[in-house]
């Protein structure tokens, strides 16, 4: 990294630490929840339009509107009433990993895979693309940057587009509004942690790779965007609290509904995103977690039985 990029991060950097009040670092709901909220009577304004059949299922590409006029993006997975019935279904909100979008992930074909042709259970799939992601991708934007609170308002804002989500769920009559389920993976694990923190409607969370505690993960992991923050931060990690305490699972997750049941799944070698025990020591119960000897990366080798013990779990919960 050159040295104009070093100065330019730290003045950055700077910027966001003068920009915020001092916070404390233990918190009530009533510190944490009042940055998800948004206006759930707003219009969603949804659309559809059909973007392939198979034998199986229908996929349609969706949109609807969110907080801050944000148009979310995504892909909804329908099952075709042959072999599942006239409906309604109960439904899946899936949240994908950082660089992948709502149509490129392989964790989701998996686990499309397994509902139609393996289980035989009919779920209504929507995926949808978070923020500078996918359809929403912004040139010179990354929800992992030197911006911190840029960061950190892209992973909430992603967080409200969820919910927002499951309000589309809930409209549709083709969905069951009372069997509603979510499964992330790494990025999309740490958001849907997030989300089911807030998010009482949530019948089972299934996260995959996920973890929590943003200073060990800003100072430890070896994802890419992670260096330049740890040069920028030049040691400072006692500054990440104030930073990203408002979007760290580990502070809200103890406060989620104990009828969102959560399961986790871990690699014993995944130095991306190491902190899974964490996250799964601070949720409370009913929960699970499961560990594999993989890194962040090949644990996509049991991805047929992460995802069969994701819907065993959906269909206990």
């Amino acid at each position: 990294m050159t040295c104009t990029y070093a100065y330019f991060g730290l003045v950055l950097l700077a910027a966001c630490l003068l920009a915020l009040p001092s916070v404390a670092t233990e918190y009530n709901p009533g510190d944490l929840f009042p940055y998800y909220a948004y206006d759930a009577g707003q219009p969603l304004n949804a659309t559809e339009q059909l973007e392939e059949t198979t034998f199986f299922h229908y996929r349609y590409s969706v949109t609807y509107q969110s907080v801050h006029g944000e148009t979310v993006t995504g892909s909804l997975i329908k099952p075709k009433t042959f072999w599942a019935g006239p409906g309604p279904y109960p439904a899946i909100l899936y949240l994908h990993g950082y660089g992948m979008s709502s149509t490129i992930d392989g964790f989701l074909a998996d686990v499309i895979y397994l509902v139609e042709a393996i289980y035989g259970e009919p779920y209504v799939i929507l995926a949808i693309d978070a923020q500078y992601h996918g359809q929403r991708a912004e040139p010179g934007r990354d929800v992992f940057s030197l911006n911190f609170i840029q960061d950190r308002a892209a992973l909430a804002t992603t967080v409200m587009d969820a919910r927002r989500g499951l309000d589309y769920l809930q409209t549709r009559p083709d969905v069951m509004d009372n069997e509603l389920h979510l499964i992330g993976i790494s990025m999309g694990g740490i958001l849907g942690a997030l989300t089911m923190s807030v998010e009482p409607r949530l019948d089972a969370a299934s996260l995959i790779v996920a973890g929590g505690n943003w200073t060990d993960l800003i100072s430890i992991s070896q994802l890419p965007p992670a260096i330049p923050m740890r040069e920028a931060l030049n040691g400072h990690y006692e500054t990440i609290p104030r930073l990203m305490d408002m979007v760290d699972p580990v502070n809200l997750i103890p406060f989620a509904s104990p009828e969102v049941a959560l399961q986790m799944h871990n690699g014993t070698l995944d130095n991306i995103v190491p902190t899974g025990q964490q996250l799964f020591d601070a949720a409370g119960p009913p929960k699970e977690i499961h560990w594999y000897l993989a890194d962040h990366v090949t644990i996509a080798l049991y991805s047929m039985t992460i995802m069969s013990r994701a819907l065993n779990w959906f269909e206990n919960h």
